[in-house]
């Protein structure tokens, strides 16, 4: 018998991307997701209507937040396109592409902040 979770992410119309304000929201479900998925013993199954447009947005996202965990650098177009060569059409609009630039955007933004922090709780230990 295998165990099954669904997460299911109601507010992403087919064919767009969710509210202007939704990076945040949608990053916390891609991390809750990953961090479930390396949990589970099974696979992860990611998709859409078509399989194409929010999925393709949705695991450009995941790899995304695992890459920049670890490097400094990123190659958004690089990862479409290798994407696109496994899967025709994966982000399939222009505003999905752009949304994907958004949360890369607020990665790197709290990427940063976190080494700040640590940056300053060192400074401040090592100080009499």
């Amino acid at each position: 018998m295998q165990d099954v979770m669904h997460f299911n992410y109601t507010a992403w119309p087919d064919h767009g991307v969710p509210t202007a304000n939704a990076a945040e929201s949608i990053l916390q479900f891609v991390h809750m997701v990953r961090q479930q998925a390396t949990r589970s013993k099974g696979p992860m199954i990611i998709h859409c209507s078509a399989g194409v447009g929010r999925t393709g947005t949705f695991i450009a996202l995941d790899r995304l937040l695992q890459h920049i965990r670890d490097h400094e650098f990123v190659d958004i177009l690089g990862l479409v396109s290798d994407m696109r060569s496994y899967r025709m059409s994966m982000v399939q609009t222009e505003e999905q592409y752009i949304f994907i630039h958004q949360c890369v955007q607020l990665m790197w933004l709290k990427k940063k902040q976190q080494f700040c922090i640590s940056d300053v709780i060192y400074e401040n230990v090592s100080k009499s």
